[in-house]
C-alpha cells in the first residue's frame, strides 16, 4: 500500500472580515503506481482549494515545504494513513495555521472513498466531532463531492486495473496523452490539459480582473513552451532579427538562440504562423483539433495549473523567482525556454520571459458562469498574457491582464501555441 501527503497553506475571509490561515493535508491510500498516486493527490489537492476557493472565504498563500516534512515525518513514525487531530493543530499551529482542511482518499477495488474533515487548530477538534463552527461543515460539505467527482473521472478516463483489491493506473489514454510533433527537426510538445470549472479573476487584483467568475472549459492542449525562435523560423522563414526590423532597425536584441522565444512578433502574425503550421502538420492532428492561440480564458486555467491548482500567484509558484524571468533577474533579456521551474501541468514560462498573445479582444468581465468562452467579437487590443523579462512581480500573476493592438511589435511580445476544437 502506498502512502503519499502533501499541505498546502490557505487564508480565509469570513463574513466579520477577520482572516484564517488553513492548511490542507491530503492523504491517498490504496494505489501502487507513486506515480498515478502523485496525480490523484494532485488532482484531490487542486479539487479541494479550488472548492475552499470557491465558496468566497478563502483564498491560497504560501506552501511551507517544512510543514510537509514535518507532518510526512510523523506519519512514517505512527505508520497510519493519517495523524490525531491534536498533532495536526500541534503542527499547524507551528507555522501559524489556525485550521486544517484534511482530505483522505481511499481506492480499493472499484470503491472509491473521500473523507474530508476541517481540525481547529486552536481547539483541537474537527466538523466530524460535532464541535467544529458552520464553516467548517459548510466546507466539508463541498469539498467531498467535488473531490469525489474529480477523482472518479481520472479513474475513469486512465487506464487502470484490479490485482487483490487494489487499482494500479498504468498510463493515459491516447486522448488525453501528451502529443509531441516535429517539423523537419524541430520537436515540440502540448501537454494535454483536462477540461474542468474554475474561479477567473482575483478579488484582490486590477479593475480588469473583476468581479471574479465561474468559467468552464473543455479539454485542451496547450504548448509546454513558448514557441521558440527555431520552431518560428522554420515556419515563417524570417529570424528573430529580421521581426526586429519590421519594427526598427535600430531597437535593441533581447536574447538571440534556437531555445530562446521568439519575439517582435504581433497578433496577426502569430495567427498566420497557427494557420501555416496547421498545413504543415495536416494528417499529424488529432481528429477536430487544429493549432490556435489560447483563448484568455485557456491561457488563464492552464497557468493556474488546470485541475491540478495549487492557487499560486504565479504560474506554479508564490515565489516569481523560481518560474519566471522578470525585471529584478532577467538581466534585461529573455532565456531559454524552459530554464526555470514548471508549474502544475508541466508548463514552463507562463509567467515572465516573453508576454504571450491570446485569442481574446480585451473586454470586461461579469459575474455571468461561462462555458468555452471566447471573448467580444470585436474591439481595439488582444490579450497579453503572462508578463516579461521587462516587467514587474504584479503583472506577471496569473490573473493579470494586458493588450496593444493586434499590429503592436515589441521585444517583450511572443505567444504559446494551443491545440483546440475550435
Amino acid at each position: 500500500m502506498v502512502f503519499l501527503s502533501a499541505v498546502s497553506l490557505l487564508r480565509a475571509q469570513n463574513a466579520d472580515d477577520s482572516r484564517y490561515k488553513l492548511a490542507v493535508y491530503v492523504t491517498v491510500t490504496g494505489i501502487q503506481d507513486e506515480q498515478s498516486v502523485k496525480n490523484i493527490k494532485a488532482i484531490a489537492q487542486g479539487t479541494a482549494s479550488n472548492a475552499l476557493i470557491g465558496s468566497g472565504k478563502y483564498e491560497m498563500i504560501e506552501r511551507s515545504g517544512e510543514f510537509l516534512q514535518q507532518i510526512e515525518a510523523e506519519q512514517k513514525y505512527q505508520m497510519s494513513g493519517d495523524v490525531r487531530d491534536d498533532q495536526i493543530s500541534q503542527i499547524g499551529a507551528s507555522y501559524g495555521a489556525q485550521k486544517v482542511c484534511v482530505v483522505g482518499i481511499t481506492i480499493s477495488g472499484s470503491y472509491l472513498y473521500v473523507a474530508a474533515r476541517i481540525v481547529d487548530v486552536v481547539t483541537k477538534t474537527s466538523s466530524e466531532s460535532g464541535e467544529a463552527d458552520n464553516d467548517s461543515y459548510s466546507s466539508v460539505a463541498k469539498i467531498r463531492p467535488t473531490v469525489s467527482e474529480a477523482i472518479s473521472q481520472i479513474l475513469v478516463e486512465d487506464n487502470y486495473h484490479t490485482s487483490n483489491g487494489i487499482i494500479s493506473i498504468t498510463s493515459k489514454t491516447s486522448a488525453n496523452a501528451d502529443k509531441e510533433f516535429s517539423v523537419s527537426g524541430v520537436t515540440f510538445k502540448m501537454v494535454f490539459v483536462k477540461g474542468g470549472t474554475f474561479q477567473m479573476g482575483n478579488p484582490s487584483g486590477d479593475k480588469d480582473e473583476k468581479p471574479v467568475h465561474s468559467v468552464t472549459l473543455s479539454d485542451f492542449y496547450i504548448g509546454e513552451f513558448e514557441v521558440t525562435q527555431a520552431l518560428w523560423q522554420e515556419i515563417m522563414s524570417t529570424t528573430v532579427y529580421q521581426q526586429r526590423d519590421k519594427a526598427n532597425t535600430s531597437w535593441s536584441m533581447r536574447g538571440v538562440g534556437a531555445d530562446y522565444p521568439i519575439y517582435y512578433v504581433n497578433h496577426s502574425e502569430a495567427k498566420e504562423f497557427c494557420r501555416r503550421l496547421n498545413q504543415r502538420l495536416r494528417g499529424q492532428l488529432p481528429s477536430g483539433y487544429s493549432f490556435a492561440l489560447p483563448t484568455e480564458t485557456e491561457w488563464e486555467y492552464a497557468a493556474r495549473g488546470g485541475g491540478k491548482s495549487y492557487a499560486y500567484t504565479y504560474s506554479g509558484s508564490n515565489y516569481l523567482s523560481d518560474v519566471g524571468w522578470y525585471s529584478e533577474v532577467s538581466n534585461e533579456s529573455t532565456h531559454p525556454v524552459g530554464s526555470k521551474k514548471a508549474n502544475e501541468l508541466g508548463l514552463y514560462d507562463m509567467s515572465g520571459n516573453v508576454s504571450e498573445w491570446c485569442e481574446d479582444w480585451h473586454g470586461t468581465y461579469s459575474l455571468s458562469s461561462q462555458t468555452n468562452p471566447t471573448g467580444p467579437s470585436s474591439g481595439l487590443f488582444r490579450m497579453l498574457r503572462g508578463g516579461s523579462w521587462d516587467d514587474g512581480e504584479s503583472e506577471c500573476r496569473v490573473s493579470c491582464r494586458n493588450g496593444n493592438t493586434p499590429e503592436g511589435r515589441n521585444n517583450y511580445y511572443g505567444f504559446r501555441l494551443a491545440l483546440v476544437r475550435r
